[in-house]
């Protein structure tokens, strides 16, 4: 890649002499990708230097540095003649000595890049469906996995890092387990409340349904009690199903006593009336019957 800067191509008949210089430009952006990629070089914000001539007659900034970055070595933190998109990642050459930032602010991205990547080698795919191959078979995840929309988010994101920051330790991205249960709580609390709302009307009008399912984990023997509700959608007219909430109980015997208490204290947590009216559908339990009866 680096072999193609400088070079001079030759002129053919009734070739416009810019197509040169335009070659030479495009290598030199090819070269700046790959090392961007690599890591040699990467993307900070346009500051000018107390030795710029903008700092010094408090100039101000180009509305262009909103949309790009200066691209700098990474070591060093000199600055290189290249500028790169901070949305679309599309590199142009912008001299560092020059005030001329006209071609940057007419950029508006495209959709996609038109920026031309070496495709990768075959065996990164194949190292990739090793590694997952070992990530299902130590957690035990299912084999789709991979197909998961959140998984995939998660992996273009660790790529667009990789893309602006460089190499990156592990251990310096990856959160600690405590830290993904908070956030999963919170979008639980979030998911949550965002049912209730979406129940509110139909649970006022007693049209919802529910089921109470309740069980014993096998491996730390804690009791769970689900609690489900039913309603029909008003933009799809399709059954809705949705968890209601999944309380531990901590007793040691469960009856109907301790069923209705915990039904009318996650109620209360949601802000739900504890004698709203709702029809349980139950396989004849007879603590659920009696509790449900009771609430």
């Amino acid at each position: 890649m680096a072999s193609q800067v400088g070079t001079r191509t030759k002129r053919r008949p009734g070739q416009a002499p810019g197509n040169a210089k335009a070659d030479e430009a495009k290598a030199k952006k090819l070269e700046c990708i790959e090392k961007l990629r690599s890591g040699e070089y990467s993307l900070v914000e346009n500051v000018p230097l107390p030795t710029d001539d903008k700092w010094n007659r408090r100039v101000k900034p180009s509305e262009a540095w909103k949309k790009f970055g200066r691209v700098v070595v990474d070591k060093t933190h000199e600055r290189t003649n290249f500028v790169q998109c901070f949305k679309c990642k599309l590199v142009k050459i912008c001299h560092v000595s020059s005030g001329n930032t006209g071609n940057l602010t007419d950029h508006s991205c495209k959709p996609e890049s038109t920026q031309v990547f070496d495709p990768l080698p075959r065996d990164v795919k194949g190292t990739v469906a090793e590694l997952l191959a070992a990530l299902s078979a130590e957690n035990f995840l299912p084999f789709v996995l991979c197909e998961s929309e959140s998984f995939r988010k998660l992996a273009a994101f660790l790529v667009e890092v990789g893309f602006k920051h460089g190499v990156v330790k592990p251990e310096d991205i990856l959160p600690c387990p405590k830290t993904v249960a908070t956030k999963l709580h919170a979008k639980a609390d979030e998911a949550r409340h965002e049912l209730v709302e979406e129940i509110k009307e139909d649970l006022e009008n007693g049209l919802l349904s529910g089921t109470i399912d309740g069980w014993t984990d096998d491996q730390k023997h804690r009791k769970y009690m689900a609690h489900t509700v039913s309603h029909i959608s008003k933009d799809t007219w399709e059954m809705q199903d949705n968890l209601l909430c999944l309380p531990h109980c901590h007793a040691e015997s469960v009856t109907h006593e301790v069923i209705d208490e915990i039904i009318k204290m996650e109620k209360i947590k949601m802000n739900i009336d504890p004698n709203a009216k709702i029809h349980y559908v139950t396989d004849d339990g007879a603590d659920v019957v009696k509790a449900v009866k009771r609430s």
